[in-house]
């Protein structure tokens, strides 16, 4: 298992509806990547969903400056 699959699994319990679960998962990925793109942006926008706006905003703020294009 890797950030990949974490992503993709976060994936389809968000299509699902199980958001939390989705979040779990995407941390976990983040855990072991703390750079993956996916799992960063969308941590950033299930945490805009659950209206933890500071958290996405930290979550984008991090993509933005790994990735400035």
């Amino acid at each position: 298992m890797n950030s990949d699959f974490f992503f993709r699994e976060a994936a389809k319990k968000s299509l699902r509806g199980d958001i939390t679960h989705a979040i779990d998962l995407l941390k976990r990925g983040l855990l072991m990547t703390p750079g993956h793109y996916q799992c960063r942006f969308n941590h950033g926008v299930l945490m805009f969903k659950f209206g933890l706006v500071k958290e996405g905003l930290e979550d984008f703020k991090k993509l933005t400056e790994s990735h400035p294009n």
